[in-house]
């Protein structure tokens, strides 16, 4: 499952994550994340924002498995006159880079992402208010779960 202490692991060193504390945030829904993204004081962009896990599946059949999904918004700032397209191709690399830094994580193997199904991963652009732009990538983890408790 992502946190924001493994984004910020995995994130380390990227030349374009300059500021993890103001770059790096958490947001517990749509309406969150867009308080997030609007807050032009406290984000440095571009900007990582994670939202937390709100549905899954539990199949019993092969398990039992707890599928679920958790996101990550990849987003940049518009300026004035600036070119959207563009940000939006900047933004694209940025999740690819992302990505790729979180599948090096997992082959030296962290953890967290053991449960990370890498083989299909969803992405959709995201209008973040008056000027935030990017993309939102859908991460889908597999955990094989016990249905006792203790």
């Amino acid at each position: 499952m992502l946190n924001r202490d493994l984004i910020n692991r995995i994130l380390s060193g990227m030349p374009e994550i300059r500021s993890a504390g103001n770059q790096i945030f958490e947001g517990d829904g749509y309406d969150a994340i867009m308080d997030i993204l609007k807050s032009l004081r406290s984000v440095e962009f571009p900007v990582i924002v994670l939202e937390s896990r709100s549905s899954g599946t539990i199949a019993i059949v092969e398990g039992p498995v707890d599928t679920y999904t958790q996101s990550l918004w990849v987003m940049g700032q518009l300026g004035r006159n600036e070119d959207e397209a563009a940000l939006y191709r900047d933004m694209f690399c940025l999740c690819k880079e992302v990505l790729a830094r979180m599948l090096a994580a997992k082959s030296s193997g962290e953890p967290d992402l053991q449960g990370w199904y890498h083989d299909y991963i969803s992405y959709m652009k995201r209008y973040g208010g008056p000027n935030a732009r990017g993309y939102e990538l859908v991460i889908t983890f597999k955990d094989d779960i016990s249905l006792h408790n203790g």
